[in-house]
């Protein structure tokens, strides 16, 4: 069996399919650990959840954005009140395009909420390697951090560019959530210290990628904006221009 690791999809079933052919998937044998974001960015979520439901092993793990989708698409009012509400950010960040696709889906809207309520906030294999979305906290055990910082934390990955060695608990760390292209325009996965950065962009301007994690072997990607010519993914976003860390 062999394991790979998976980006931020971003609803981009288009790069999703590119990155299991290129590595030739087994969708029976090998194993895939998804680092989250399957929503809000492109127009394909539920093909995308599709395709993720056929690998026999699978593990995905719970993104920002998932968190949203879910809230969103099961119709939370809290998430939904007020004018400043927490959907209007998510509406900004690629939203809209997650609600769409289960306005045109509708049949696969109950099947995909339960596969994002079922996703893992981290994972730690029997080599010690982790995989969460975002981040951690140096010195707390995964069971006893706040599920906020496993979805939206950055200063880990920050320190972690910087050059410290904050995931010095695990033989390795696996995360997404901030995309390499903010850094220097970095187009492929970053490694820093122990730990990986998947997120290439794919929800932009970058590429989506899959990594072999024994080998290190990288498969990416066309840029998605190339796959889906017709549609601005999240760089509509006018907040992105000055914040491009959601």
């Amino acid at each position: 069996m062999r394991t790979f690791v998976l980006g931020d999809i971003h609803g981009g079933f288009k790069g999703l399919l590119q990155c299991l052919q290129g590595v030739n998937f087994d969708y029976e044998n090998d194993k895939l650990i998804s680092l989250g974001d399957v929503c809000d960015g492109w127009s394909e979520v539920a093909e995308a959840i599709e395709e993720l439901l056929k690998v026999k092993n699978l593990i995905y793990i719970r993104g920002n954005h998932d968190e949203w989708g879910l809230k969103g698409l099961t119709k939370n009012p809290d998430f939904f009140r007020g004018m400043w509400s927490d959907a209007s950010n998510w509406y900004a960040h690629g939203g809209k395009a997650t609600e769409d696709c289960y306005v045109r889906r509708p049949d696969l809207l109950e099947k995909h909420i339960q596969f994002l309520k079922d996703s893992h906030v981290y994972h730690i294999d029997e080599k010690n390697r982790l995989f969460v979305h975002a981040g951690i906290m140096p010195g707390v055990s995964m069971k006893n951090t706040p599920v906020d910082i496993c979805l939206w934390d950055r200063n880990f990955w920050y320190n972690q560019y910087a050059g410290r060695n904050d995931g010095k608990d695990y033989f390795e760390v696996y995360i997404g959530h901030t995309p390499t292209i903010n850094f220097k325009g970095i187009r492929e996965p970053i490694n820093r210290r122990n730990t990986w950065n998947m997120d290439t962009g794919a929800a932009f301007t970058g590429k989506m990628s899959i990594m072999n994690i024994d080998t290190k072997e990288i498969f990416q990607s066309e840029e998605l904006r190339k796959l889906y010519p017709t549609e601005l993914g999240r760089n509509k976003s006018t907040y992105y221009s000055t914040n491009p860390y959601q």
